[in-house]
C-alpha cells in the first residue's frame, strides 16, 4: 500500500512540474508577445537603471528565454512520446485483425478445404478494410503531428 502511494507520488511530481513549467511558459510567452523580445531588451537598454541592474536584467532574461527553449523541447518530447503511445494504441486493433485473417488462411490450408468464393472475397474484404484502417492511422498520425507541432514550424 505504501509503495503504490510512494509510486503515485512520483508518477505526480513530474505531471505538477510540468503544468508550472506551462504556466510560467505561458507568462514569458505573454510577456514576448506583448514587447517583443527586442522590445524587451530595449526595455532593458532603455530602464533607468545603473549598469548593475541592466546588466542583472539581461542575465535574467537570457535565463528565461533559454529555459523556455529547454521547456519547449521538452514539451515537444513528452508530446511525441503521447503520439507514439497513442499510435501504438490505434495499430493494435489493426494487428489484431491481421491475425485473425492470418489465422483464417492457416486454417484453411491444414484442412486442405479451399475455401468458397465468398470466403475468399471476404478475405480479400478484410485485407482491404485493413489497408483502409492504417492509412486512416497514418493521415491521423500526420494530423496530430502537425497539431502538436510549435506554431512557427507549420
Amino acid at each position: 500500500m505504501q509503495d503504490e502511494e510512494e509510486l503515485y507520488e512520483i508518477e505526480e511530481d513530474p505531471v505538477e512540474k510540468l503544468l508550472e513549467e506551462d504556466a510560467e511558459l505561458a507568462e514569458l510567452e505573454d510577456l514576448i508577445e506583448s514587447k517583443g523580445i527586442d522590445g524587451i531588451g530595449n526595455a532593458i537598454e532603455n530602464a533607468e537603471a545603473d549598469p548593475f541592474e541592466v546588466q542583472e536584467m539581461r542575465k535574467e532574461f537570457e535565463a528565461r528565454q533559454a529555459a523556455l527553449d529547454i521547456a519547449e523541447d521538452h514539451l515537444q518530447e513528452v508530446t511525441m512520446s503521447k503520439v507514439q503511445e497513442h499510435m501504438d494504441k490505434a495499430q493494435q486493433p489493426v494487428d489484431d485483425v491481421l491475425d485473425v485473417v492470418n489465422q483464417l488462411l492457416e486454417c484453411r490450408n491444414e484442412a486442405e478445404n479451399p475455401l468458397t468464393e465468398e470466403g475468399r472475397l471476404e478475405i480479400e474484404m478484410l485485407k482491404e478494410e485493413i489497408t483502409e484502417m492504417q492509412e486512416q492511422q497514418g493521415e491521423l498520425a500526420e494530423r496530430i503531428c502537425a497539431a502538436k507541432r510549435k506554431p512557427h514550424e507549420r
